[in-house]
């Protein structure tokens, strides 16, 4: 059994060895995190906005025609429908619009949620 003296001692000793292994490990992970910091060379996306689905239907596809969402379920639901021929149906080019619309050869389309159509918006990196 121990003696009072010596559980007293170990409990003030605790914290100030708790004190150092926390310091100790606090400054390796800034250490860390400044090589990391030095060596990488992060690339910044940047978000452009949303797309205009009618407009990329008619640049891509001609006058007439509009986009529709066959079924509405996700961002791959989006097609251009010709007015004059229901039965006209093609496919949108997302990206090739993030590309036109935002004047910026290296855009691309993107999306905050797959199951939601209307999530789709163009970004660069």
């Amino acid at each position: 059994m121990r003696s009072p003296t010596s559980a007293t001692a170990m409990k003030q000793n605790r914290p100030g060895r708790l004190r150092r292994r926390l310091t100790a490990l606090g400054l390796a992970a800034l250490a860390s995190g400044t090589v990391i910091g030095v060596i990488a060379d992060p690339a910044f996306a940047v978000d452009l906005g949303g797309l205009d689905m009618n407009d990329a239907c008619q640049r891509q596809h001609g006058e007439g025609f509009m986009a529709h969402m066959v079924p509405f379920t996700n961002v791959d639901s989006w097609t251009c429908v010709n007015e004059n021929d229901p039965n006209d149906v093609r496919k949108v080019d997302v990206t090739r619009q993030c590309r036109e619309q935002y004047n910026e050869p290296k855009a691309y389309a993107a999306f905050y949620d797959y199951r939601n159509p209307f999530s789709l918006y163009c970004k660069v990196d």
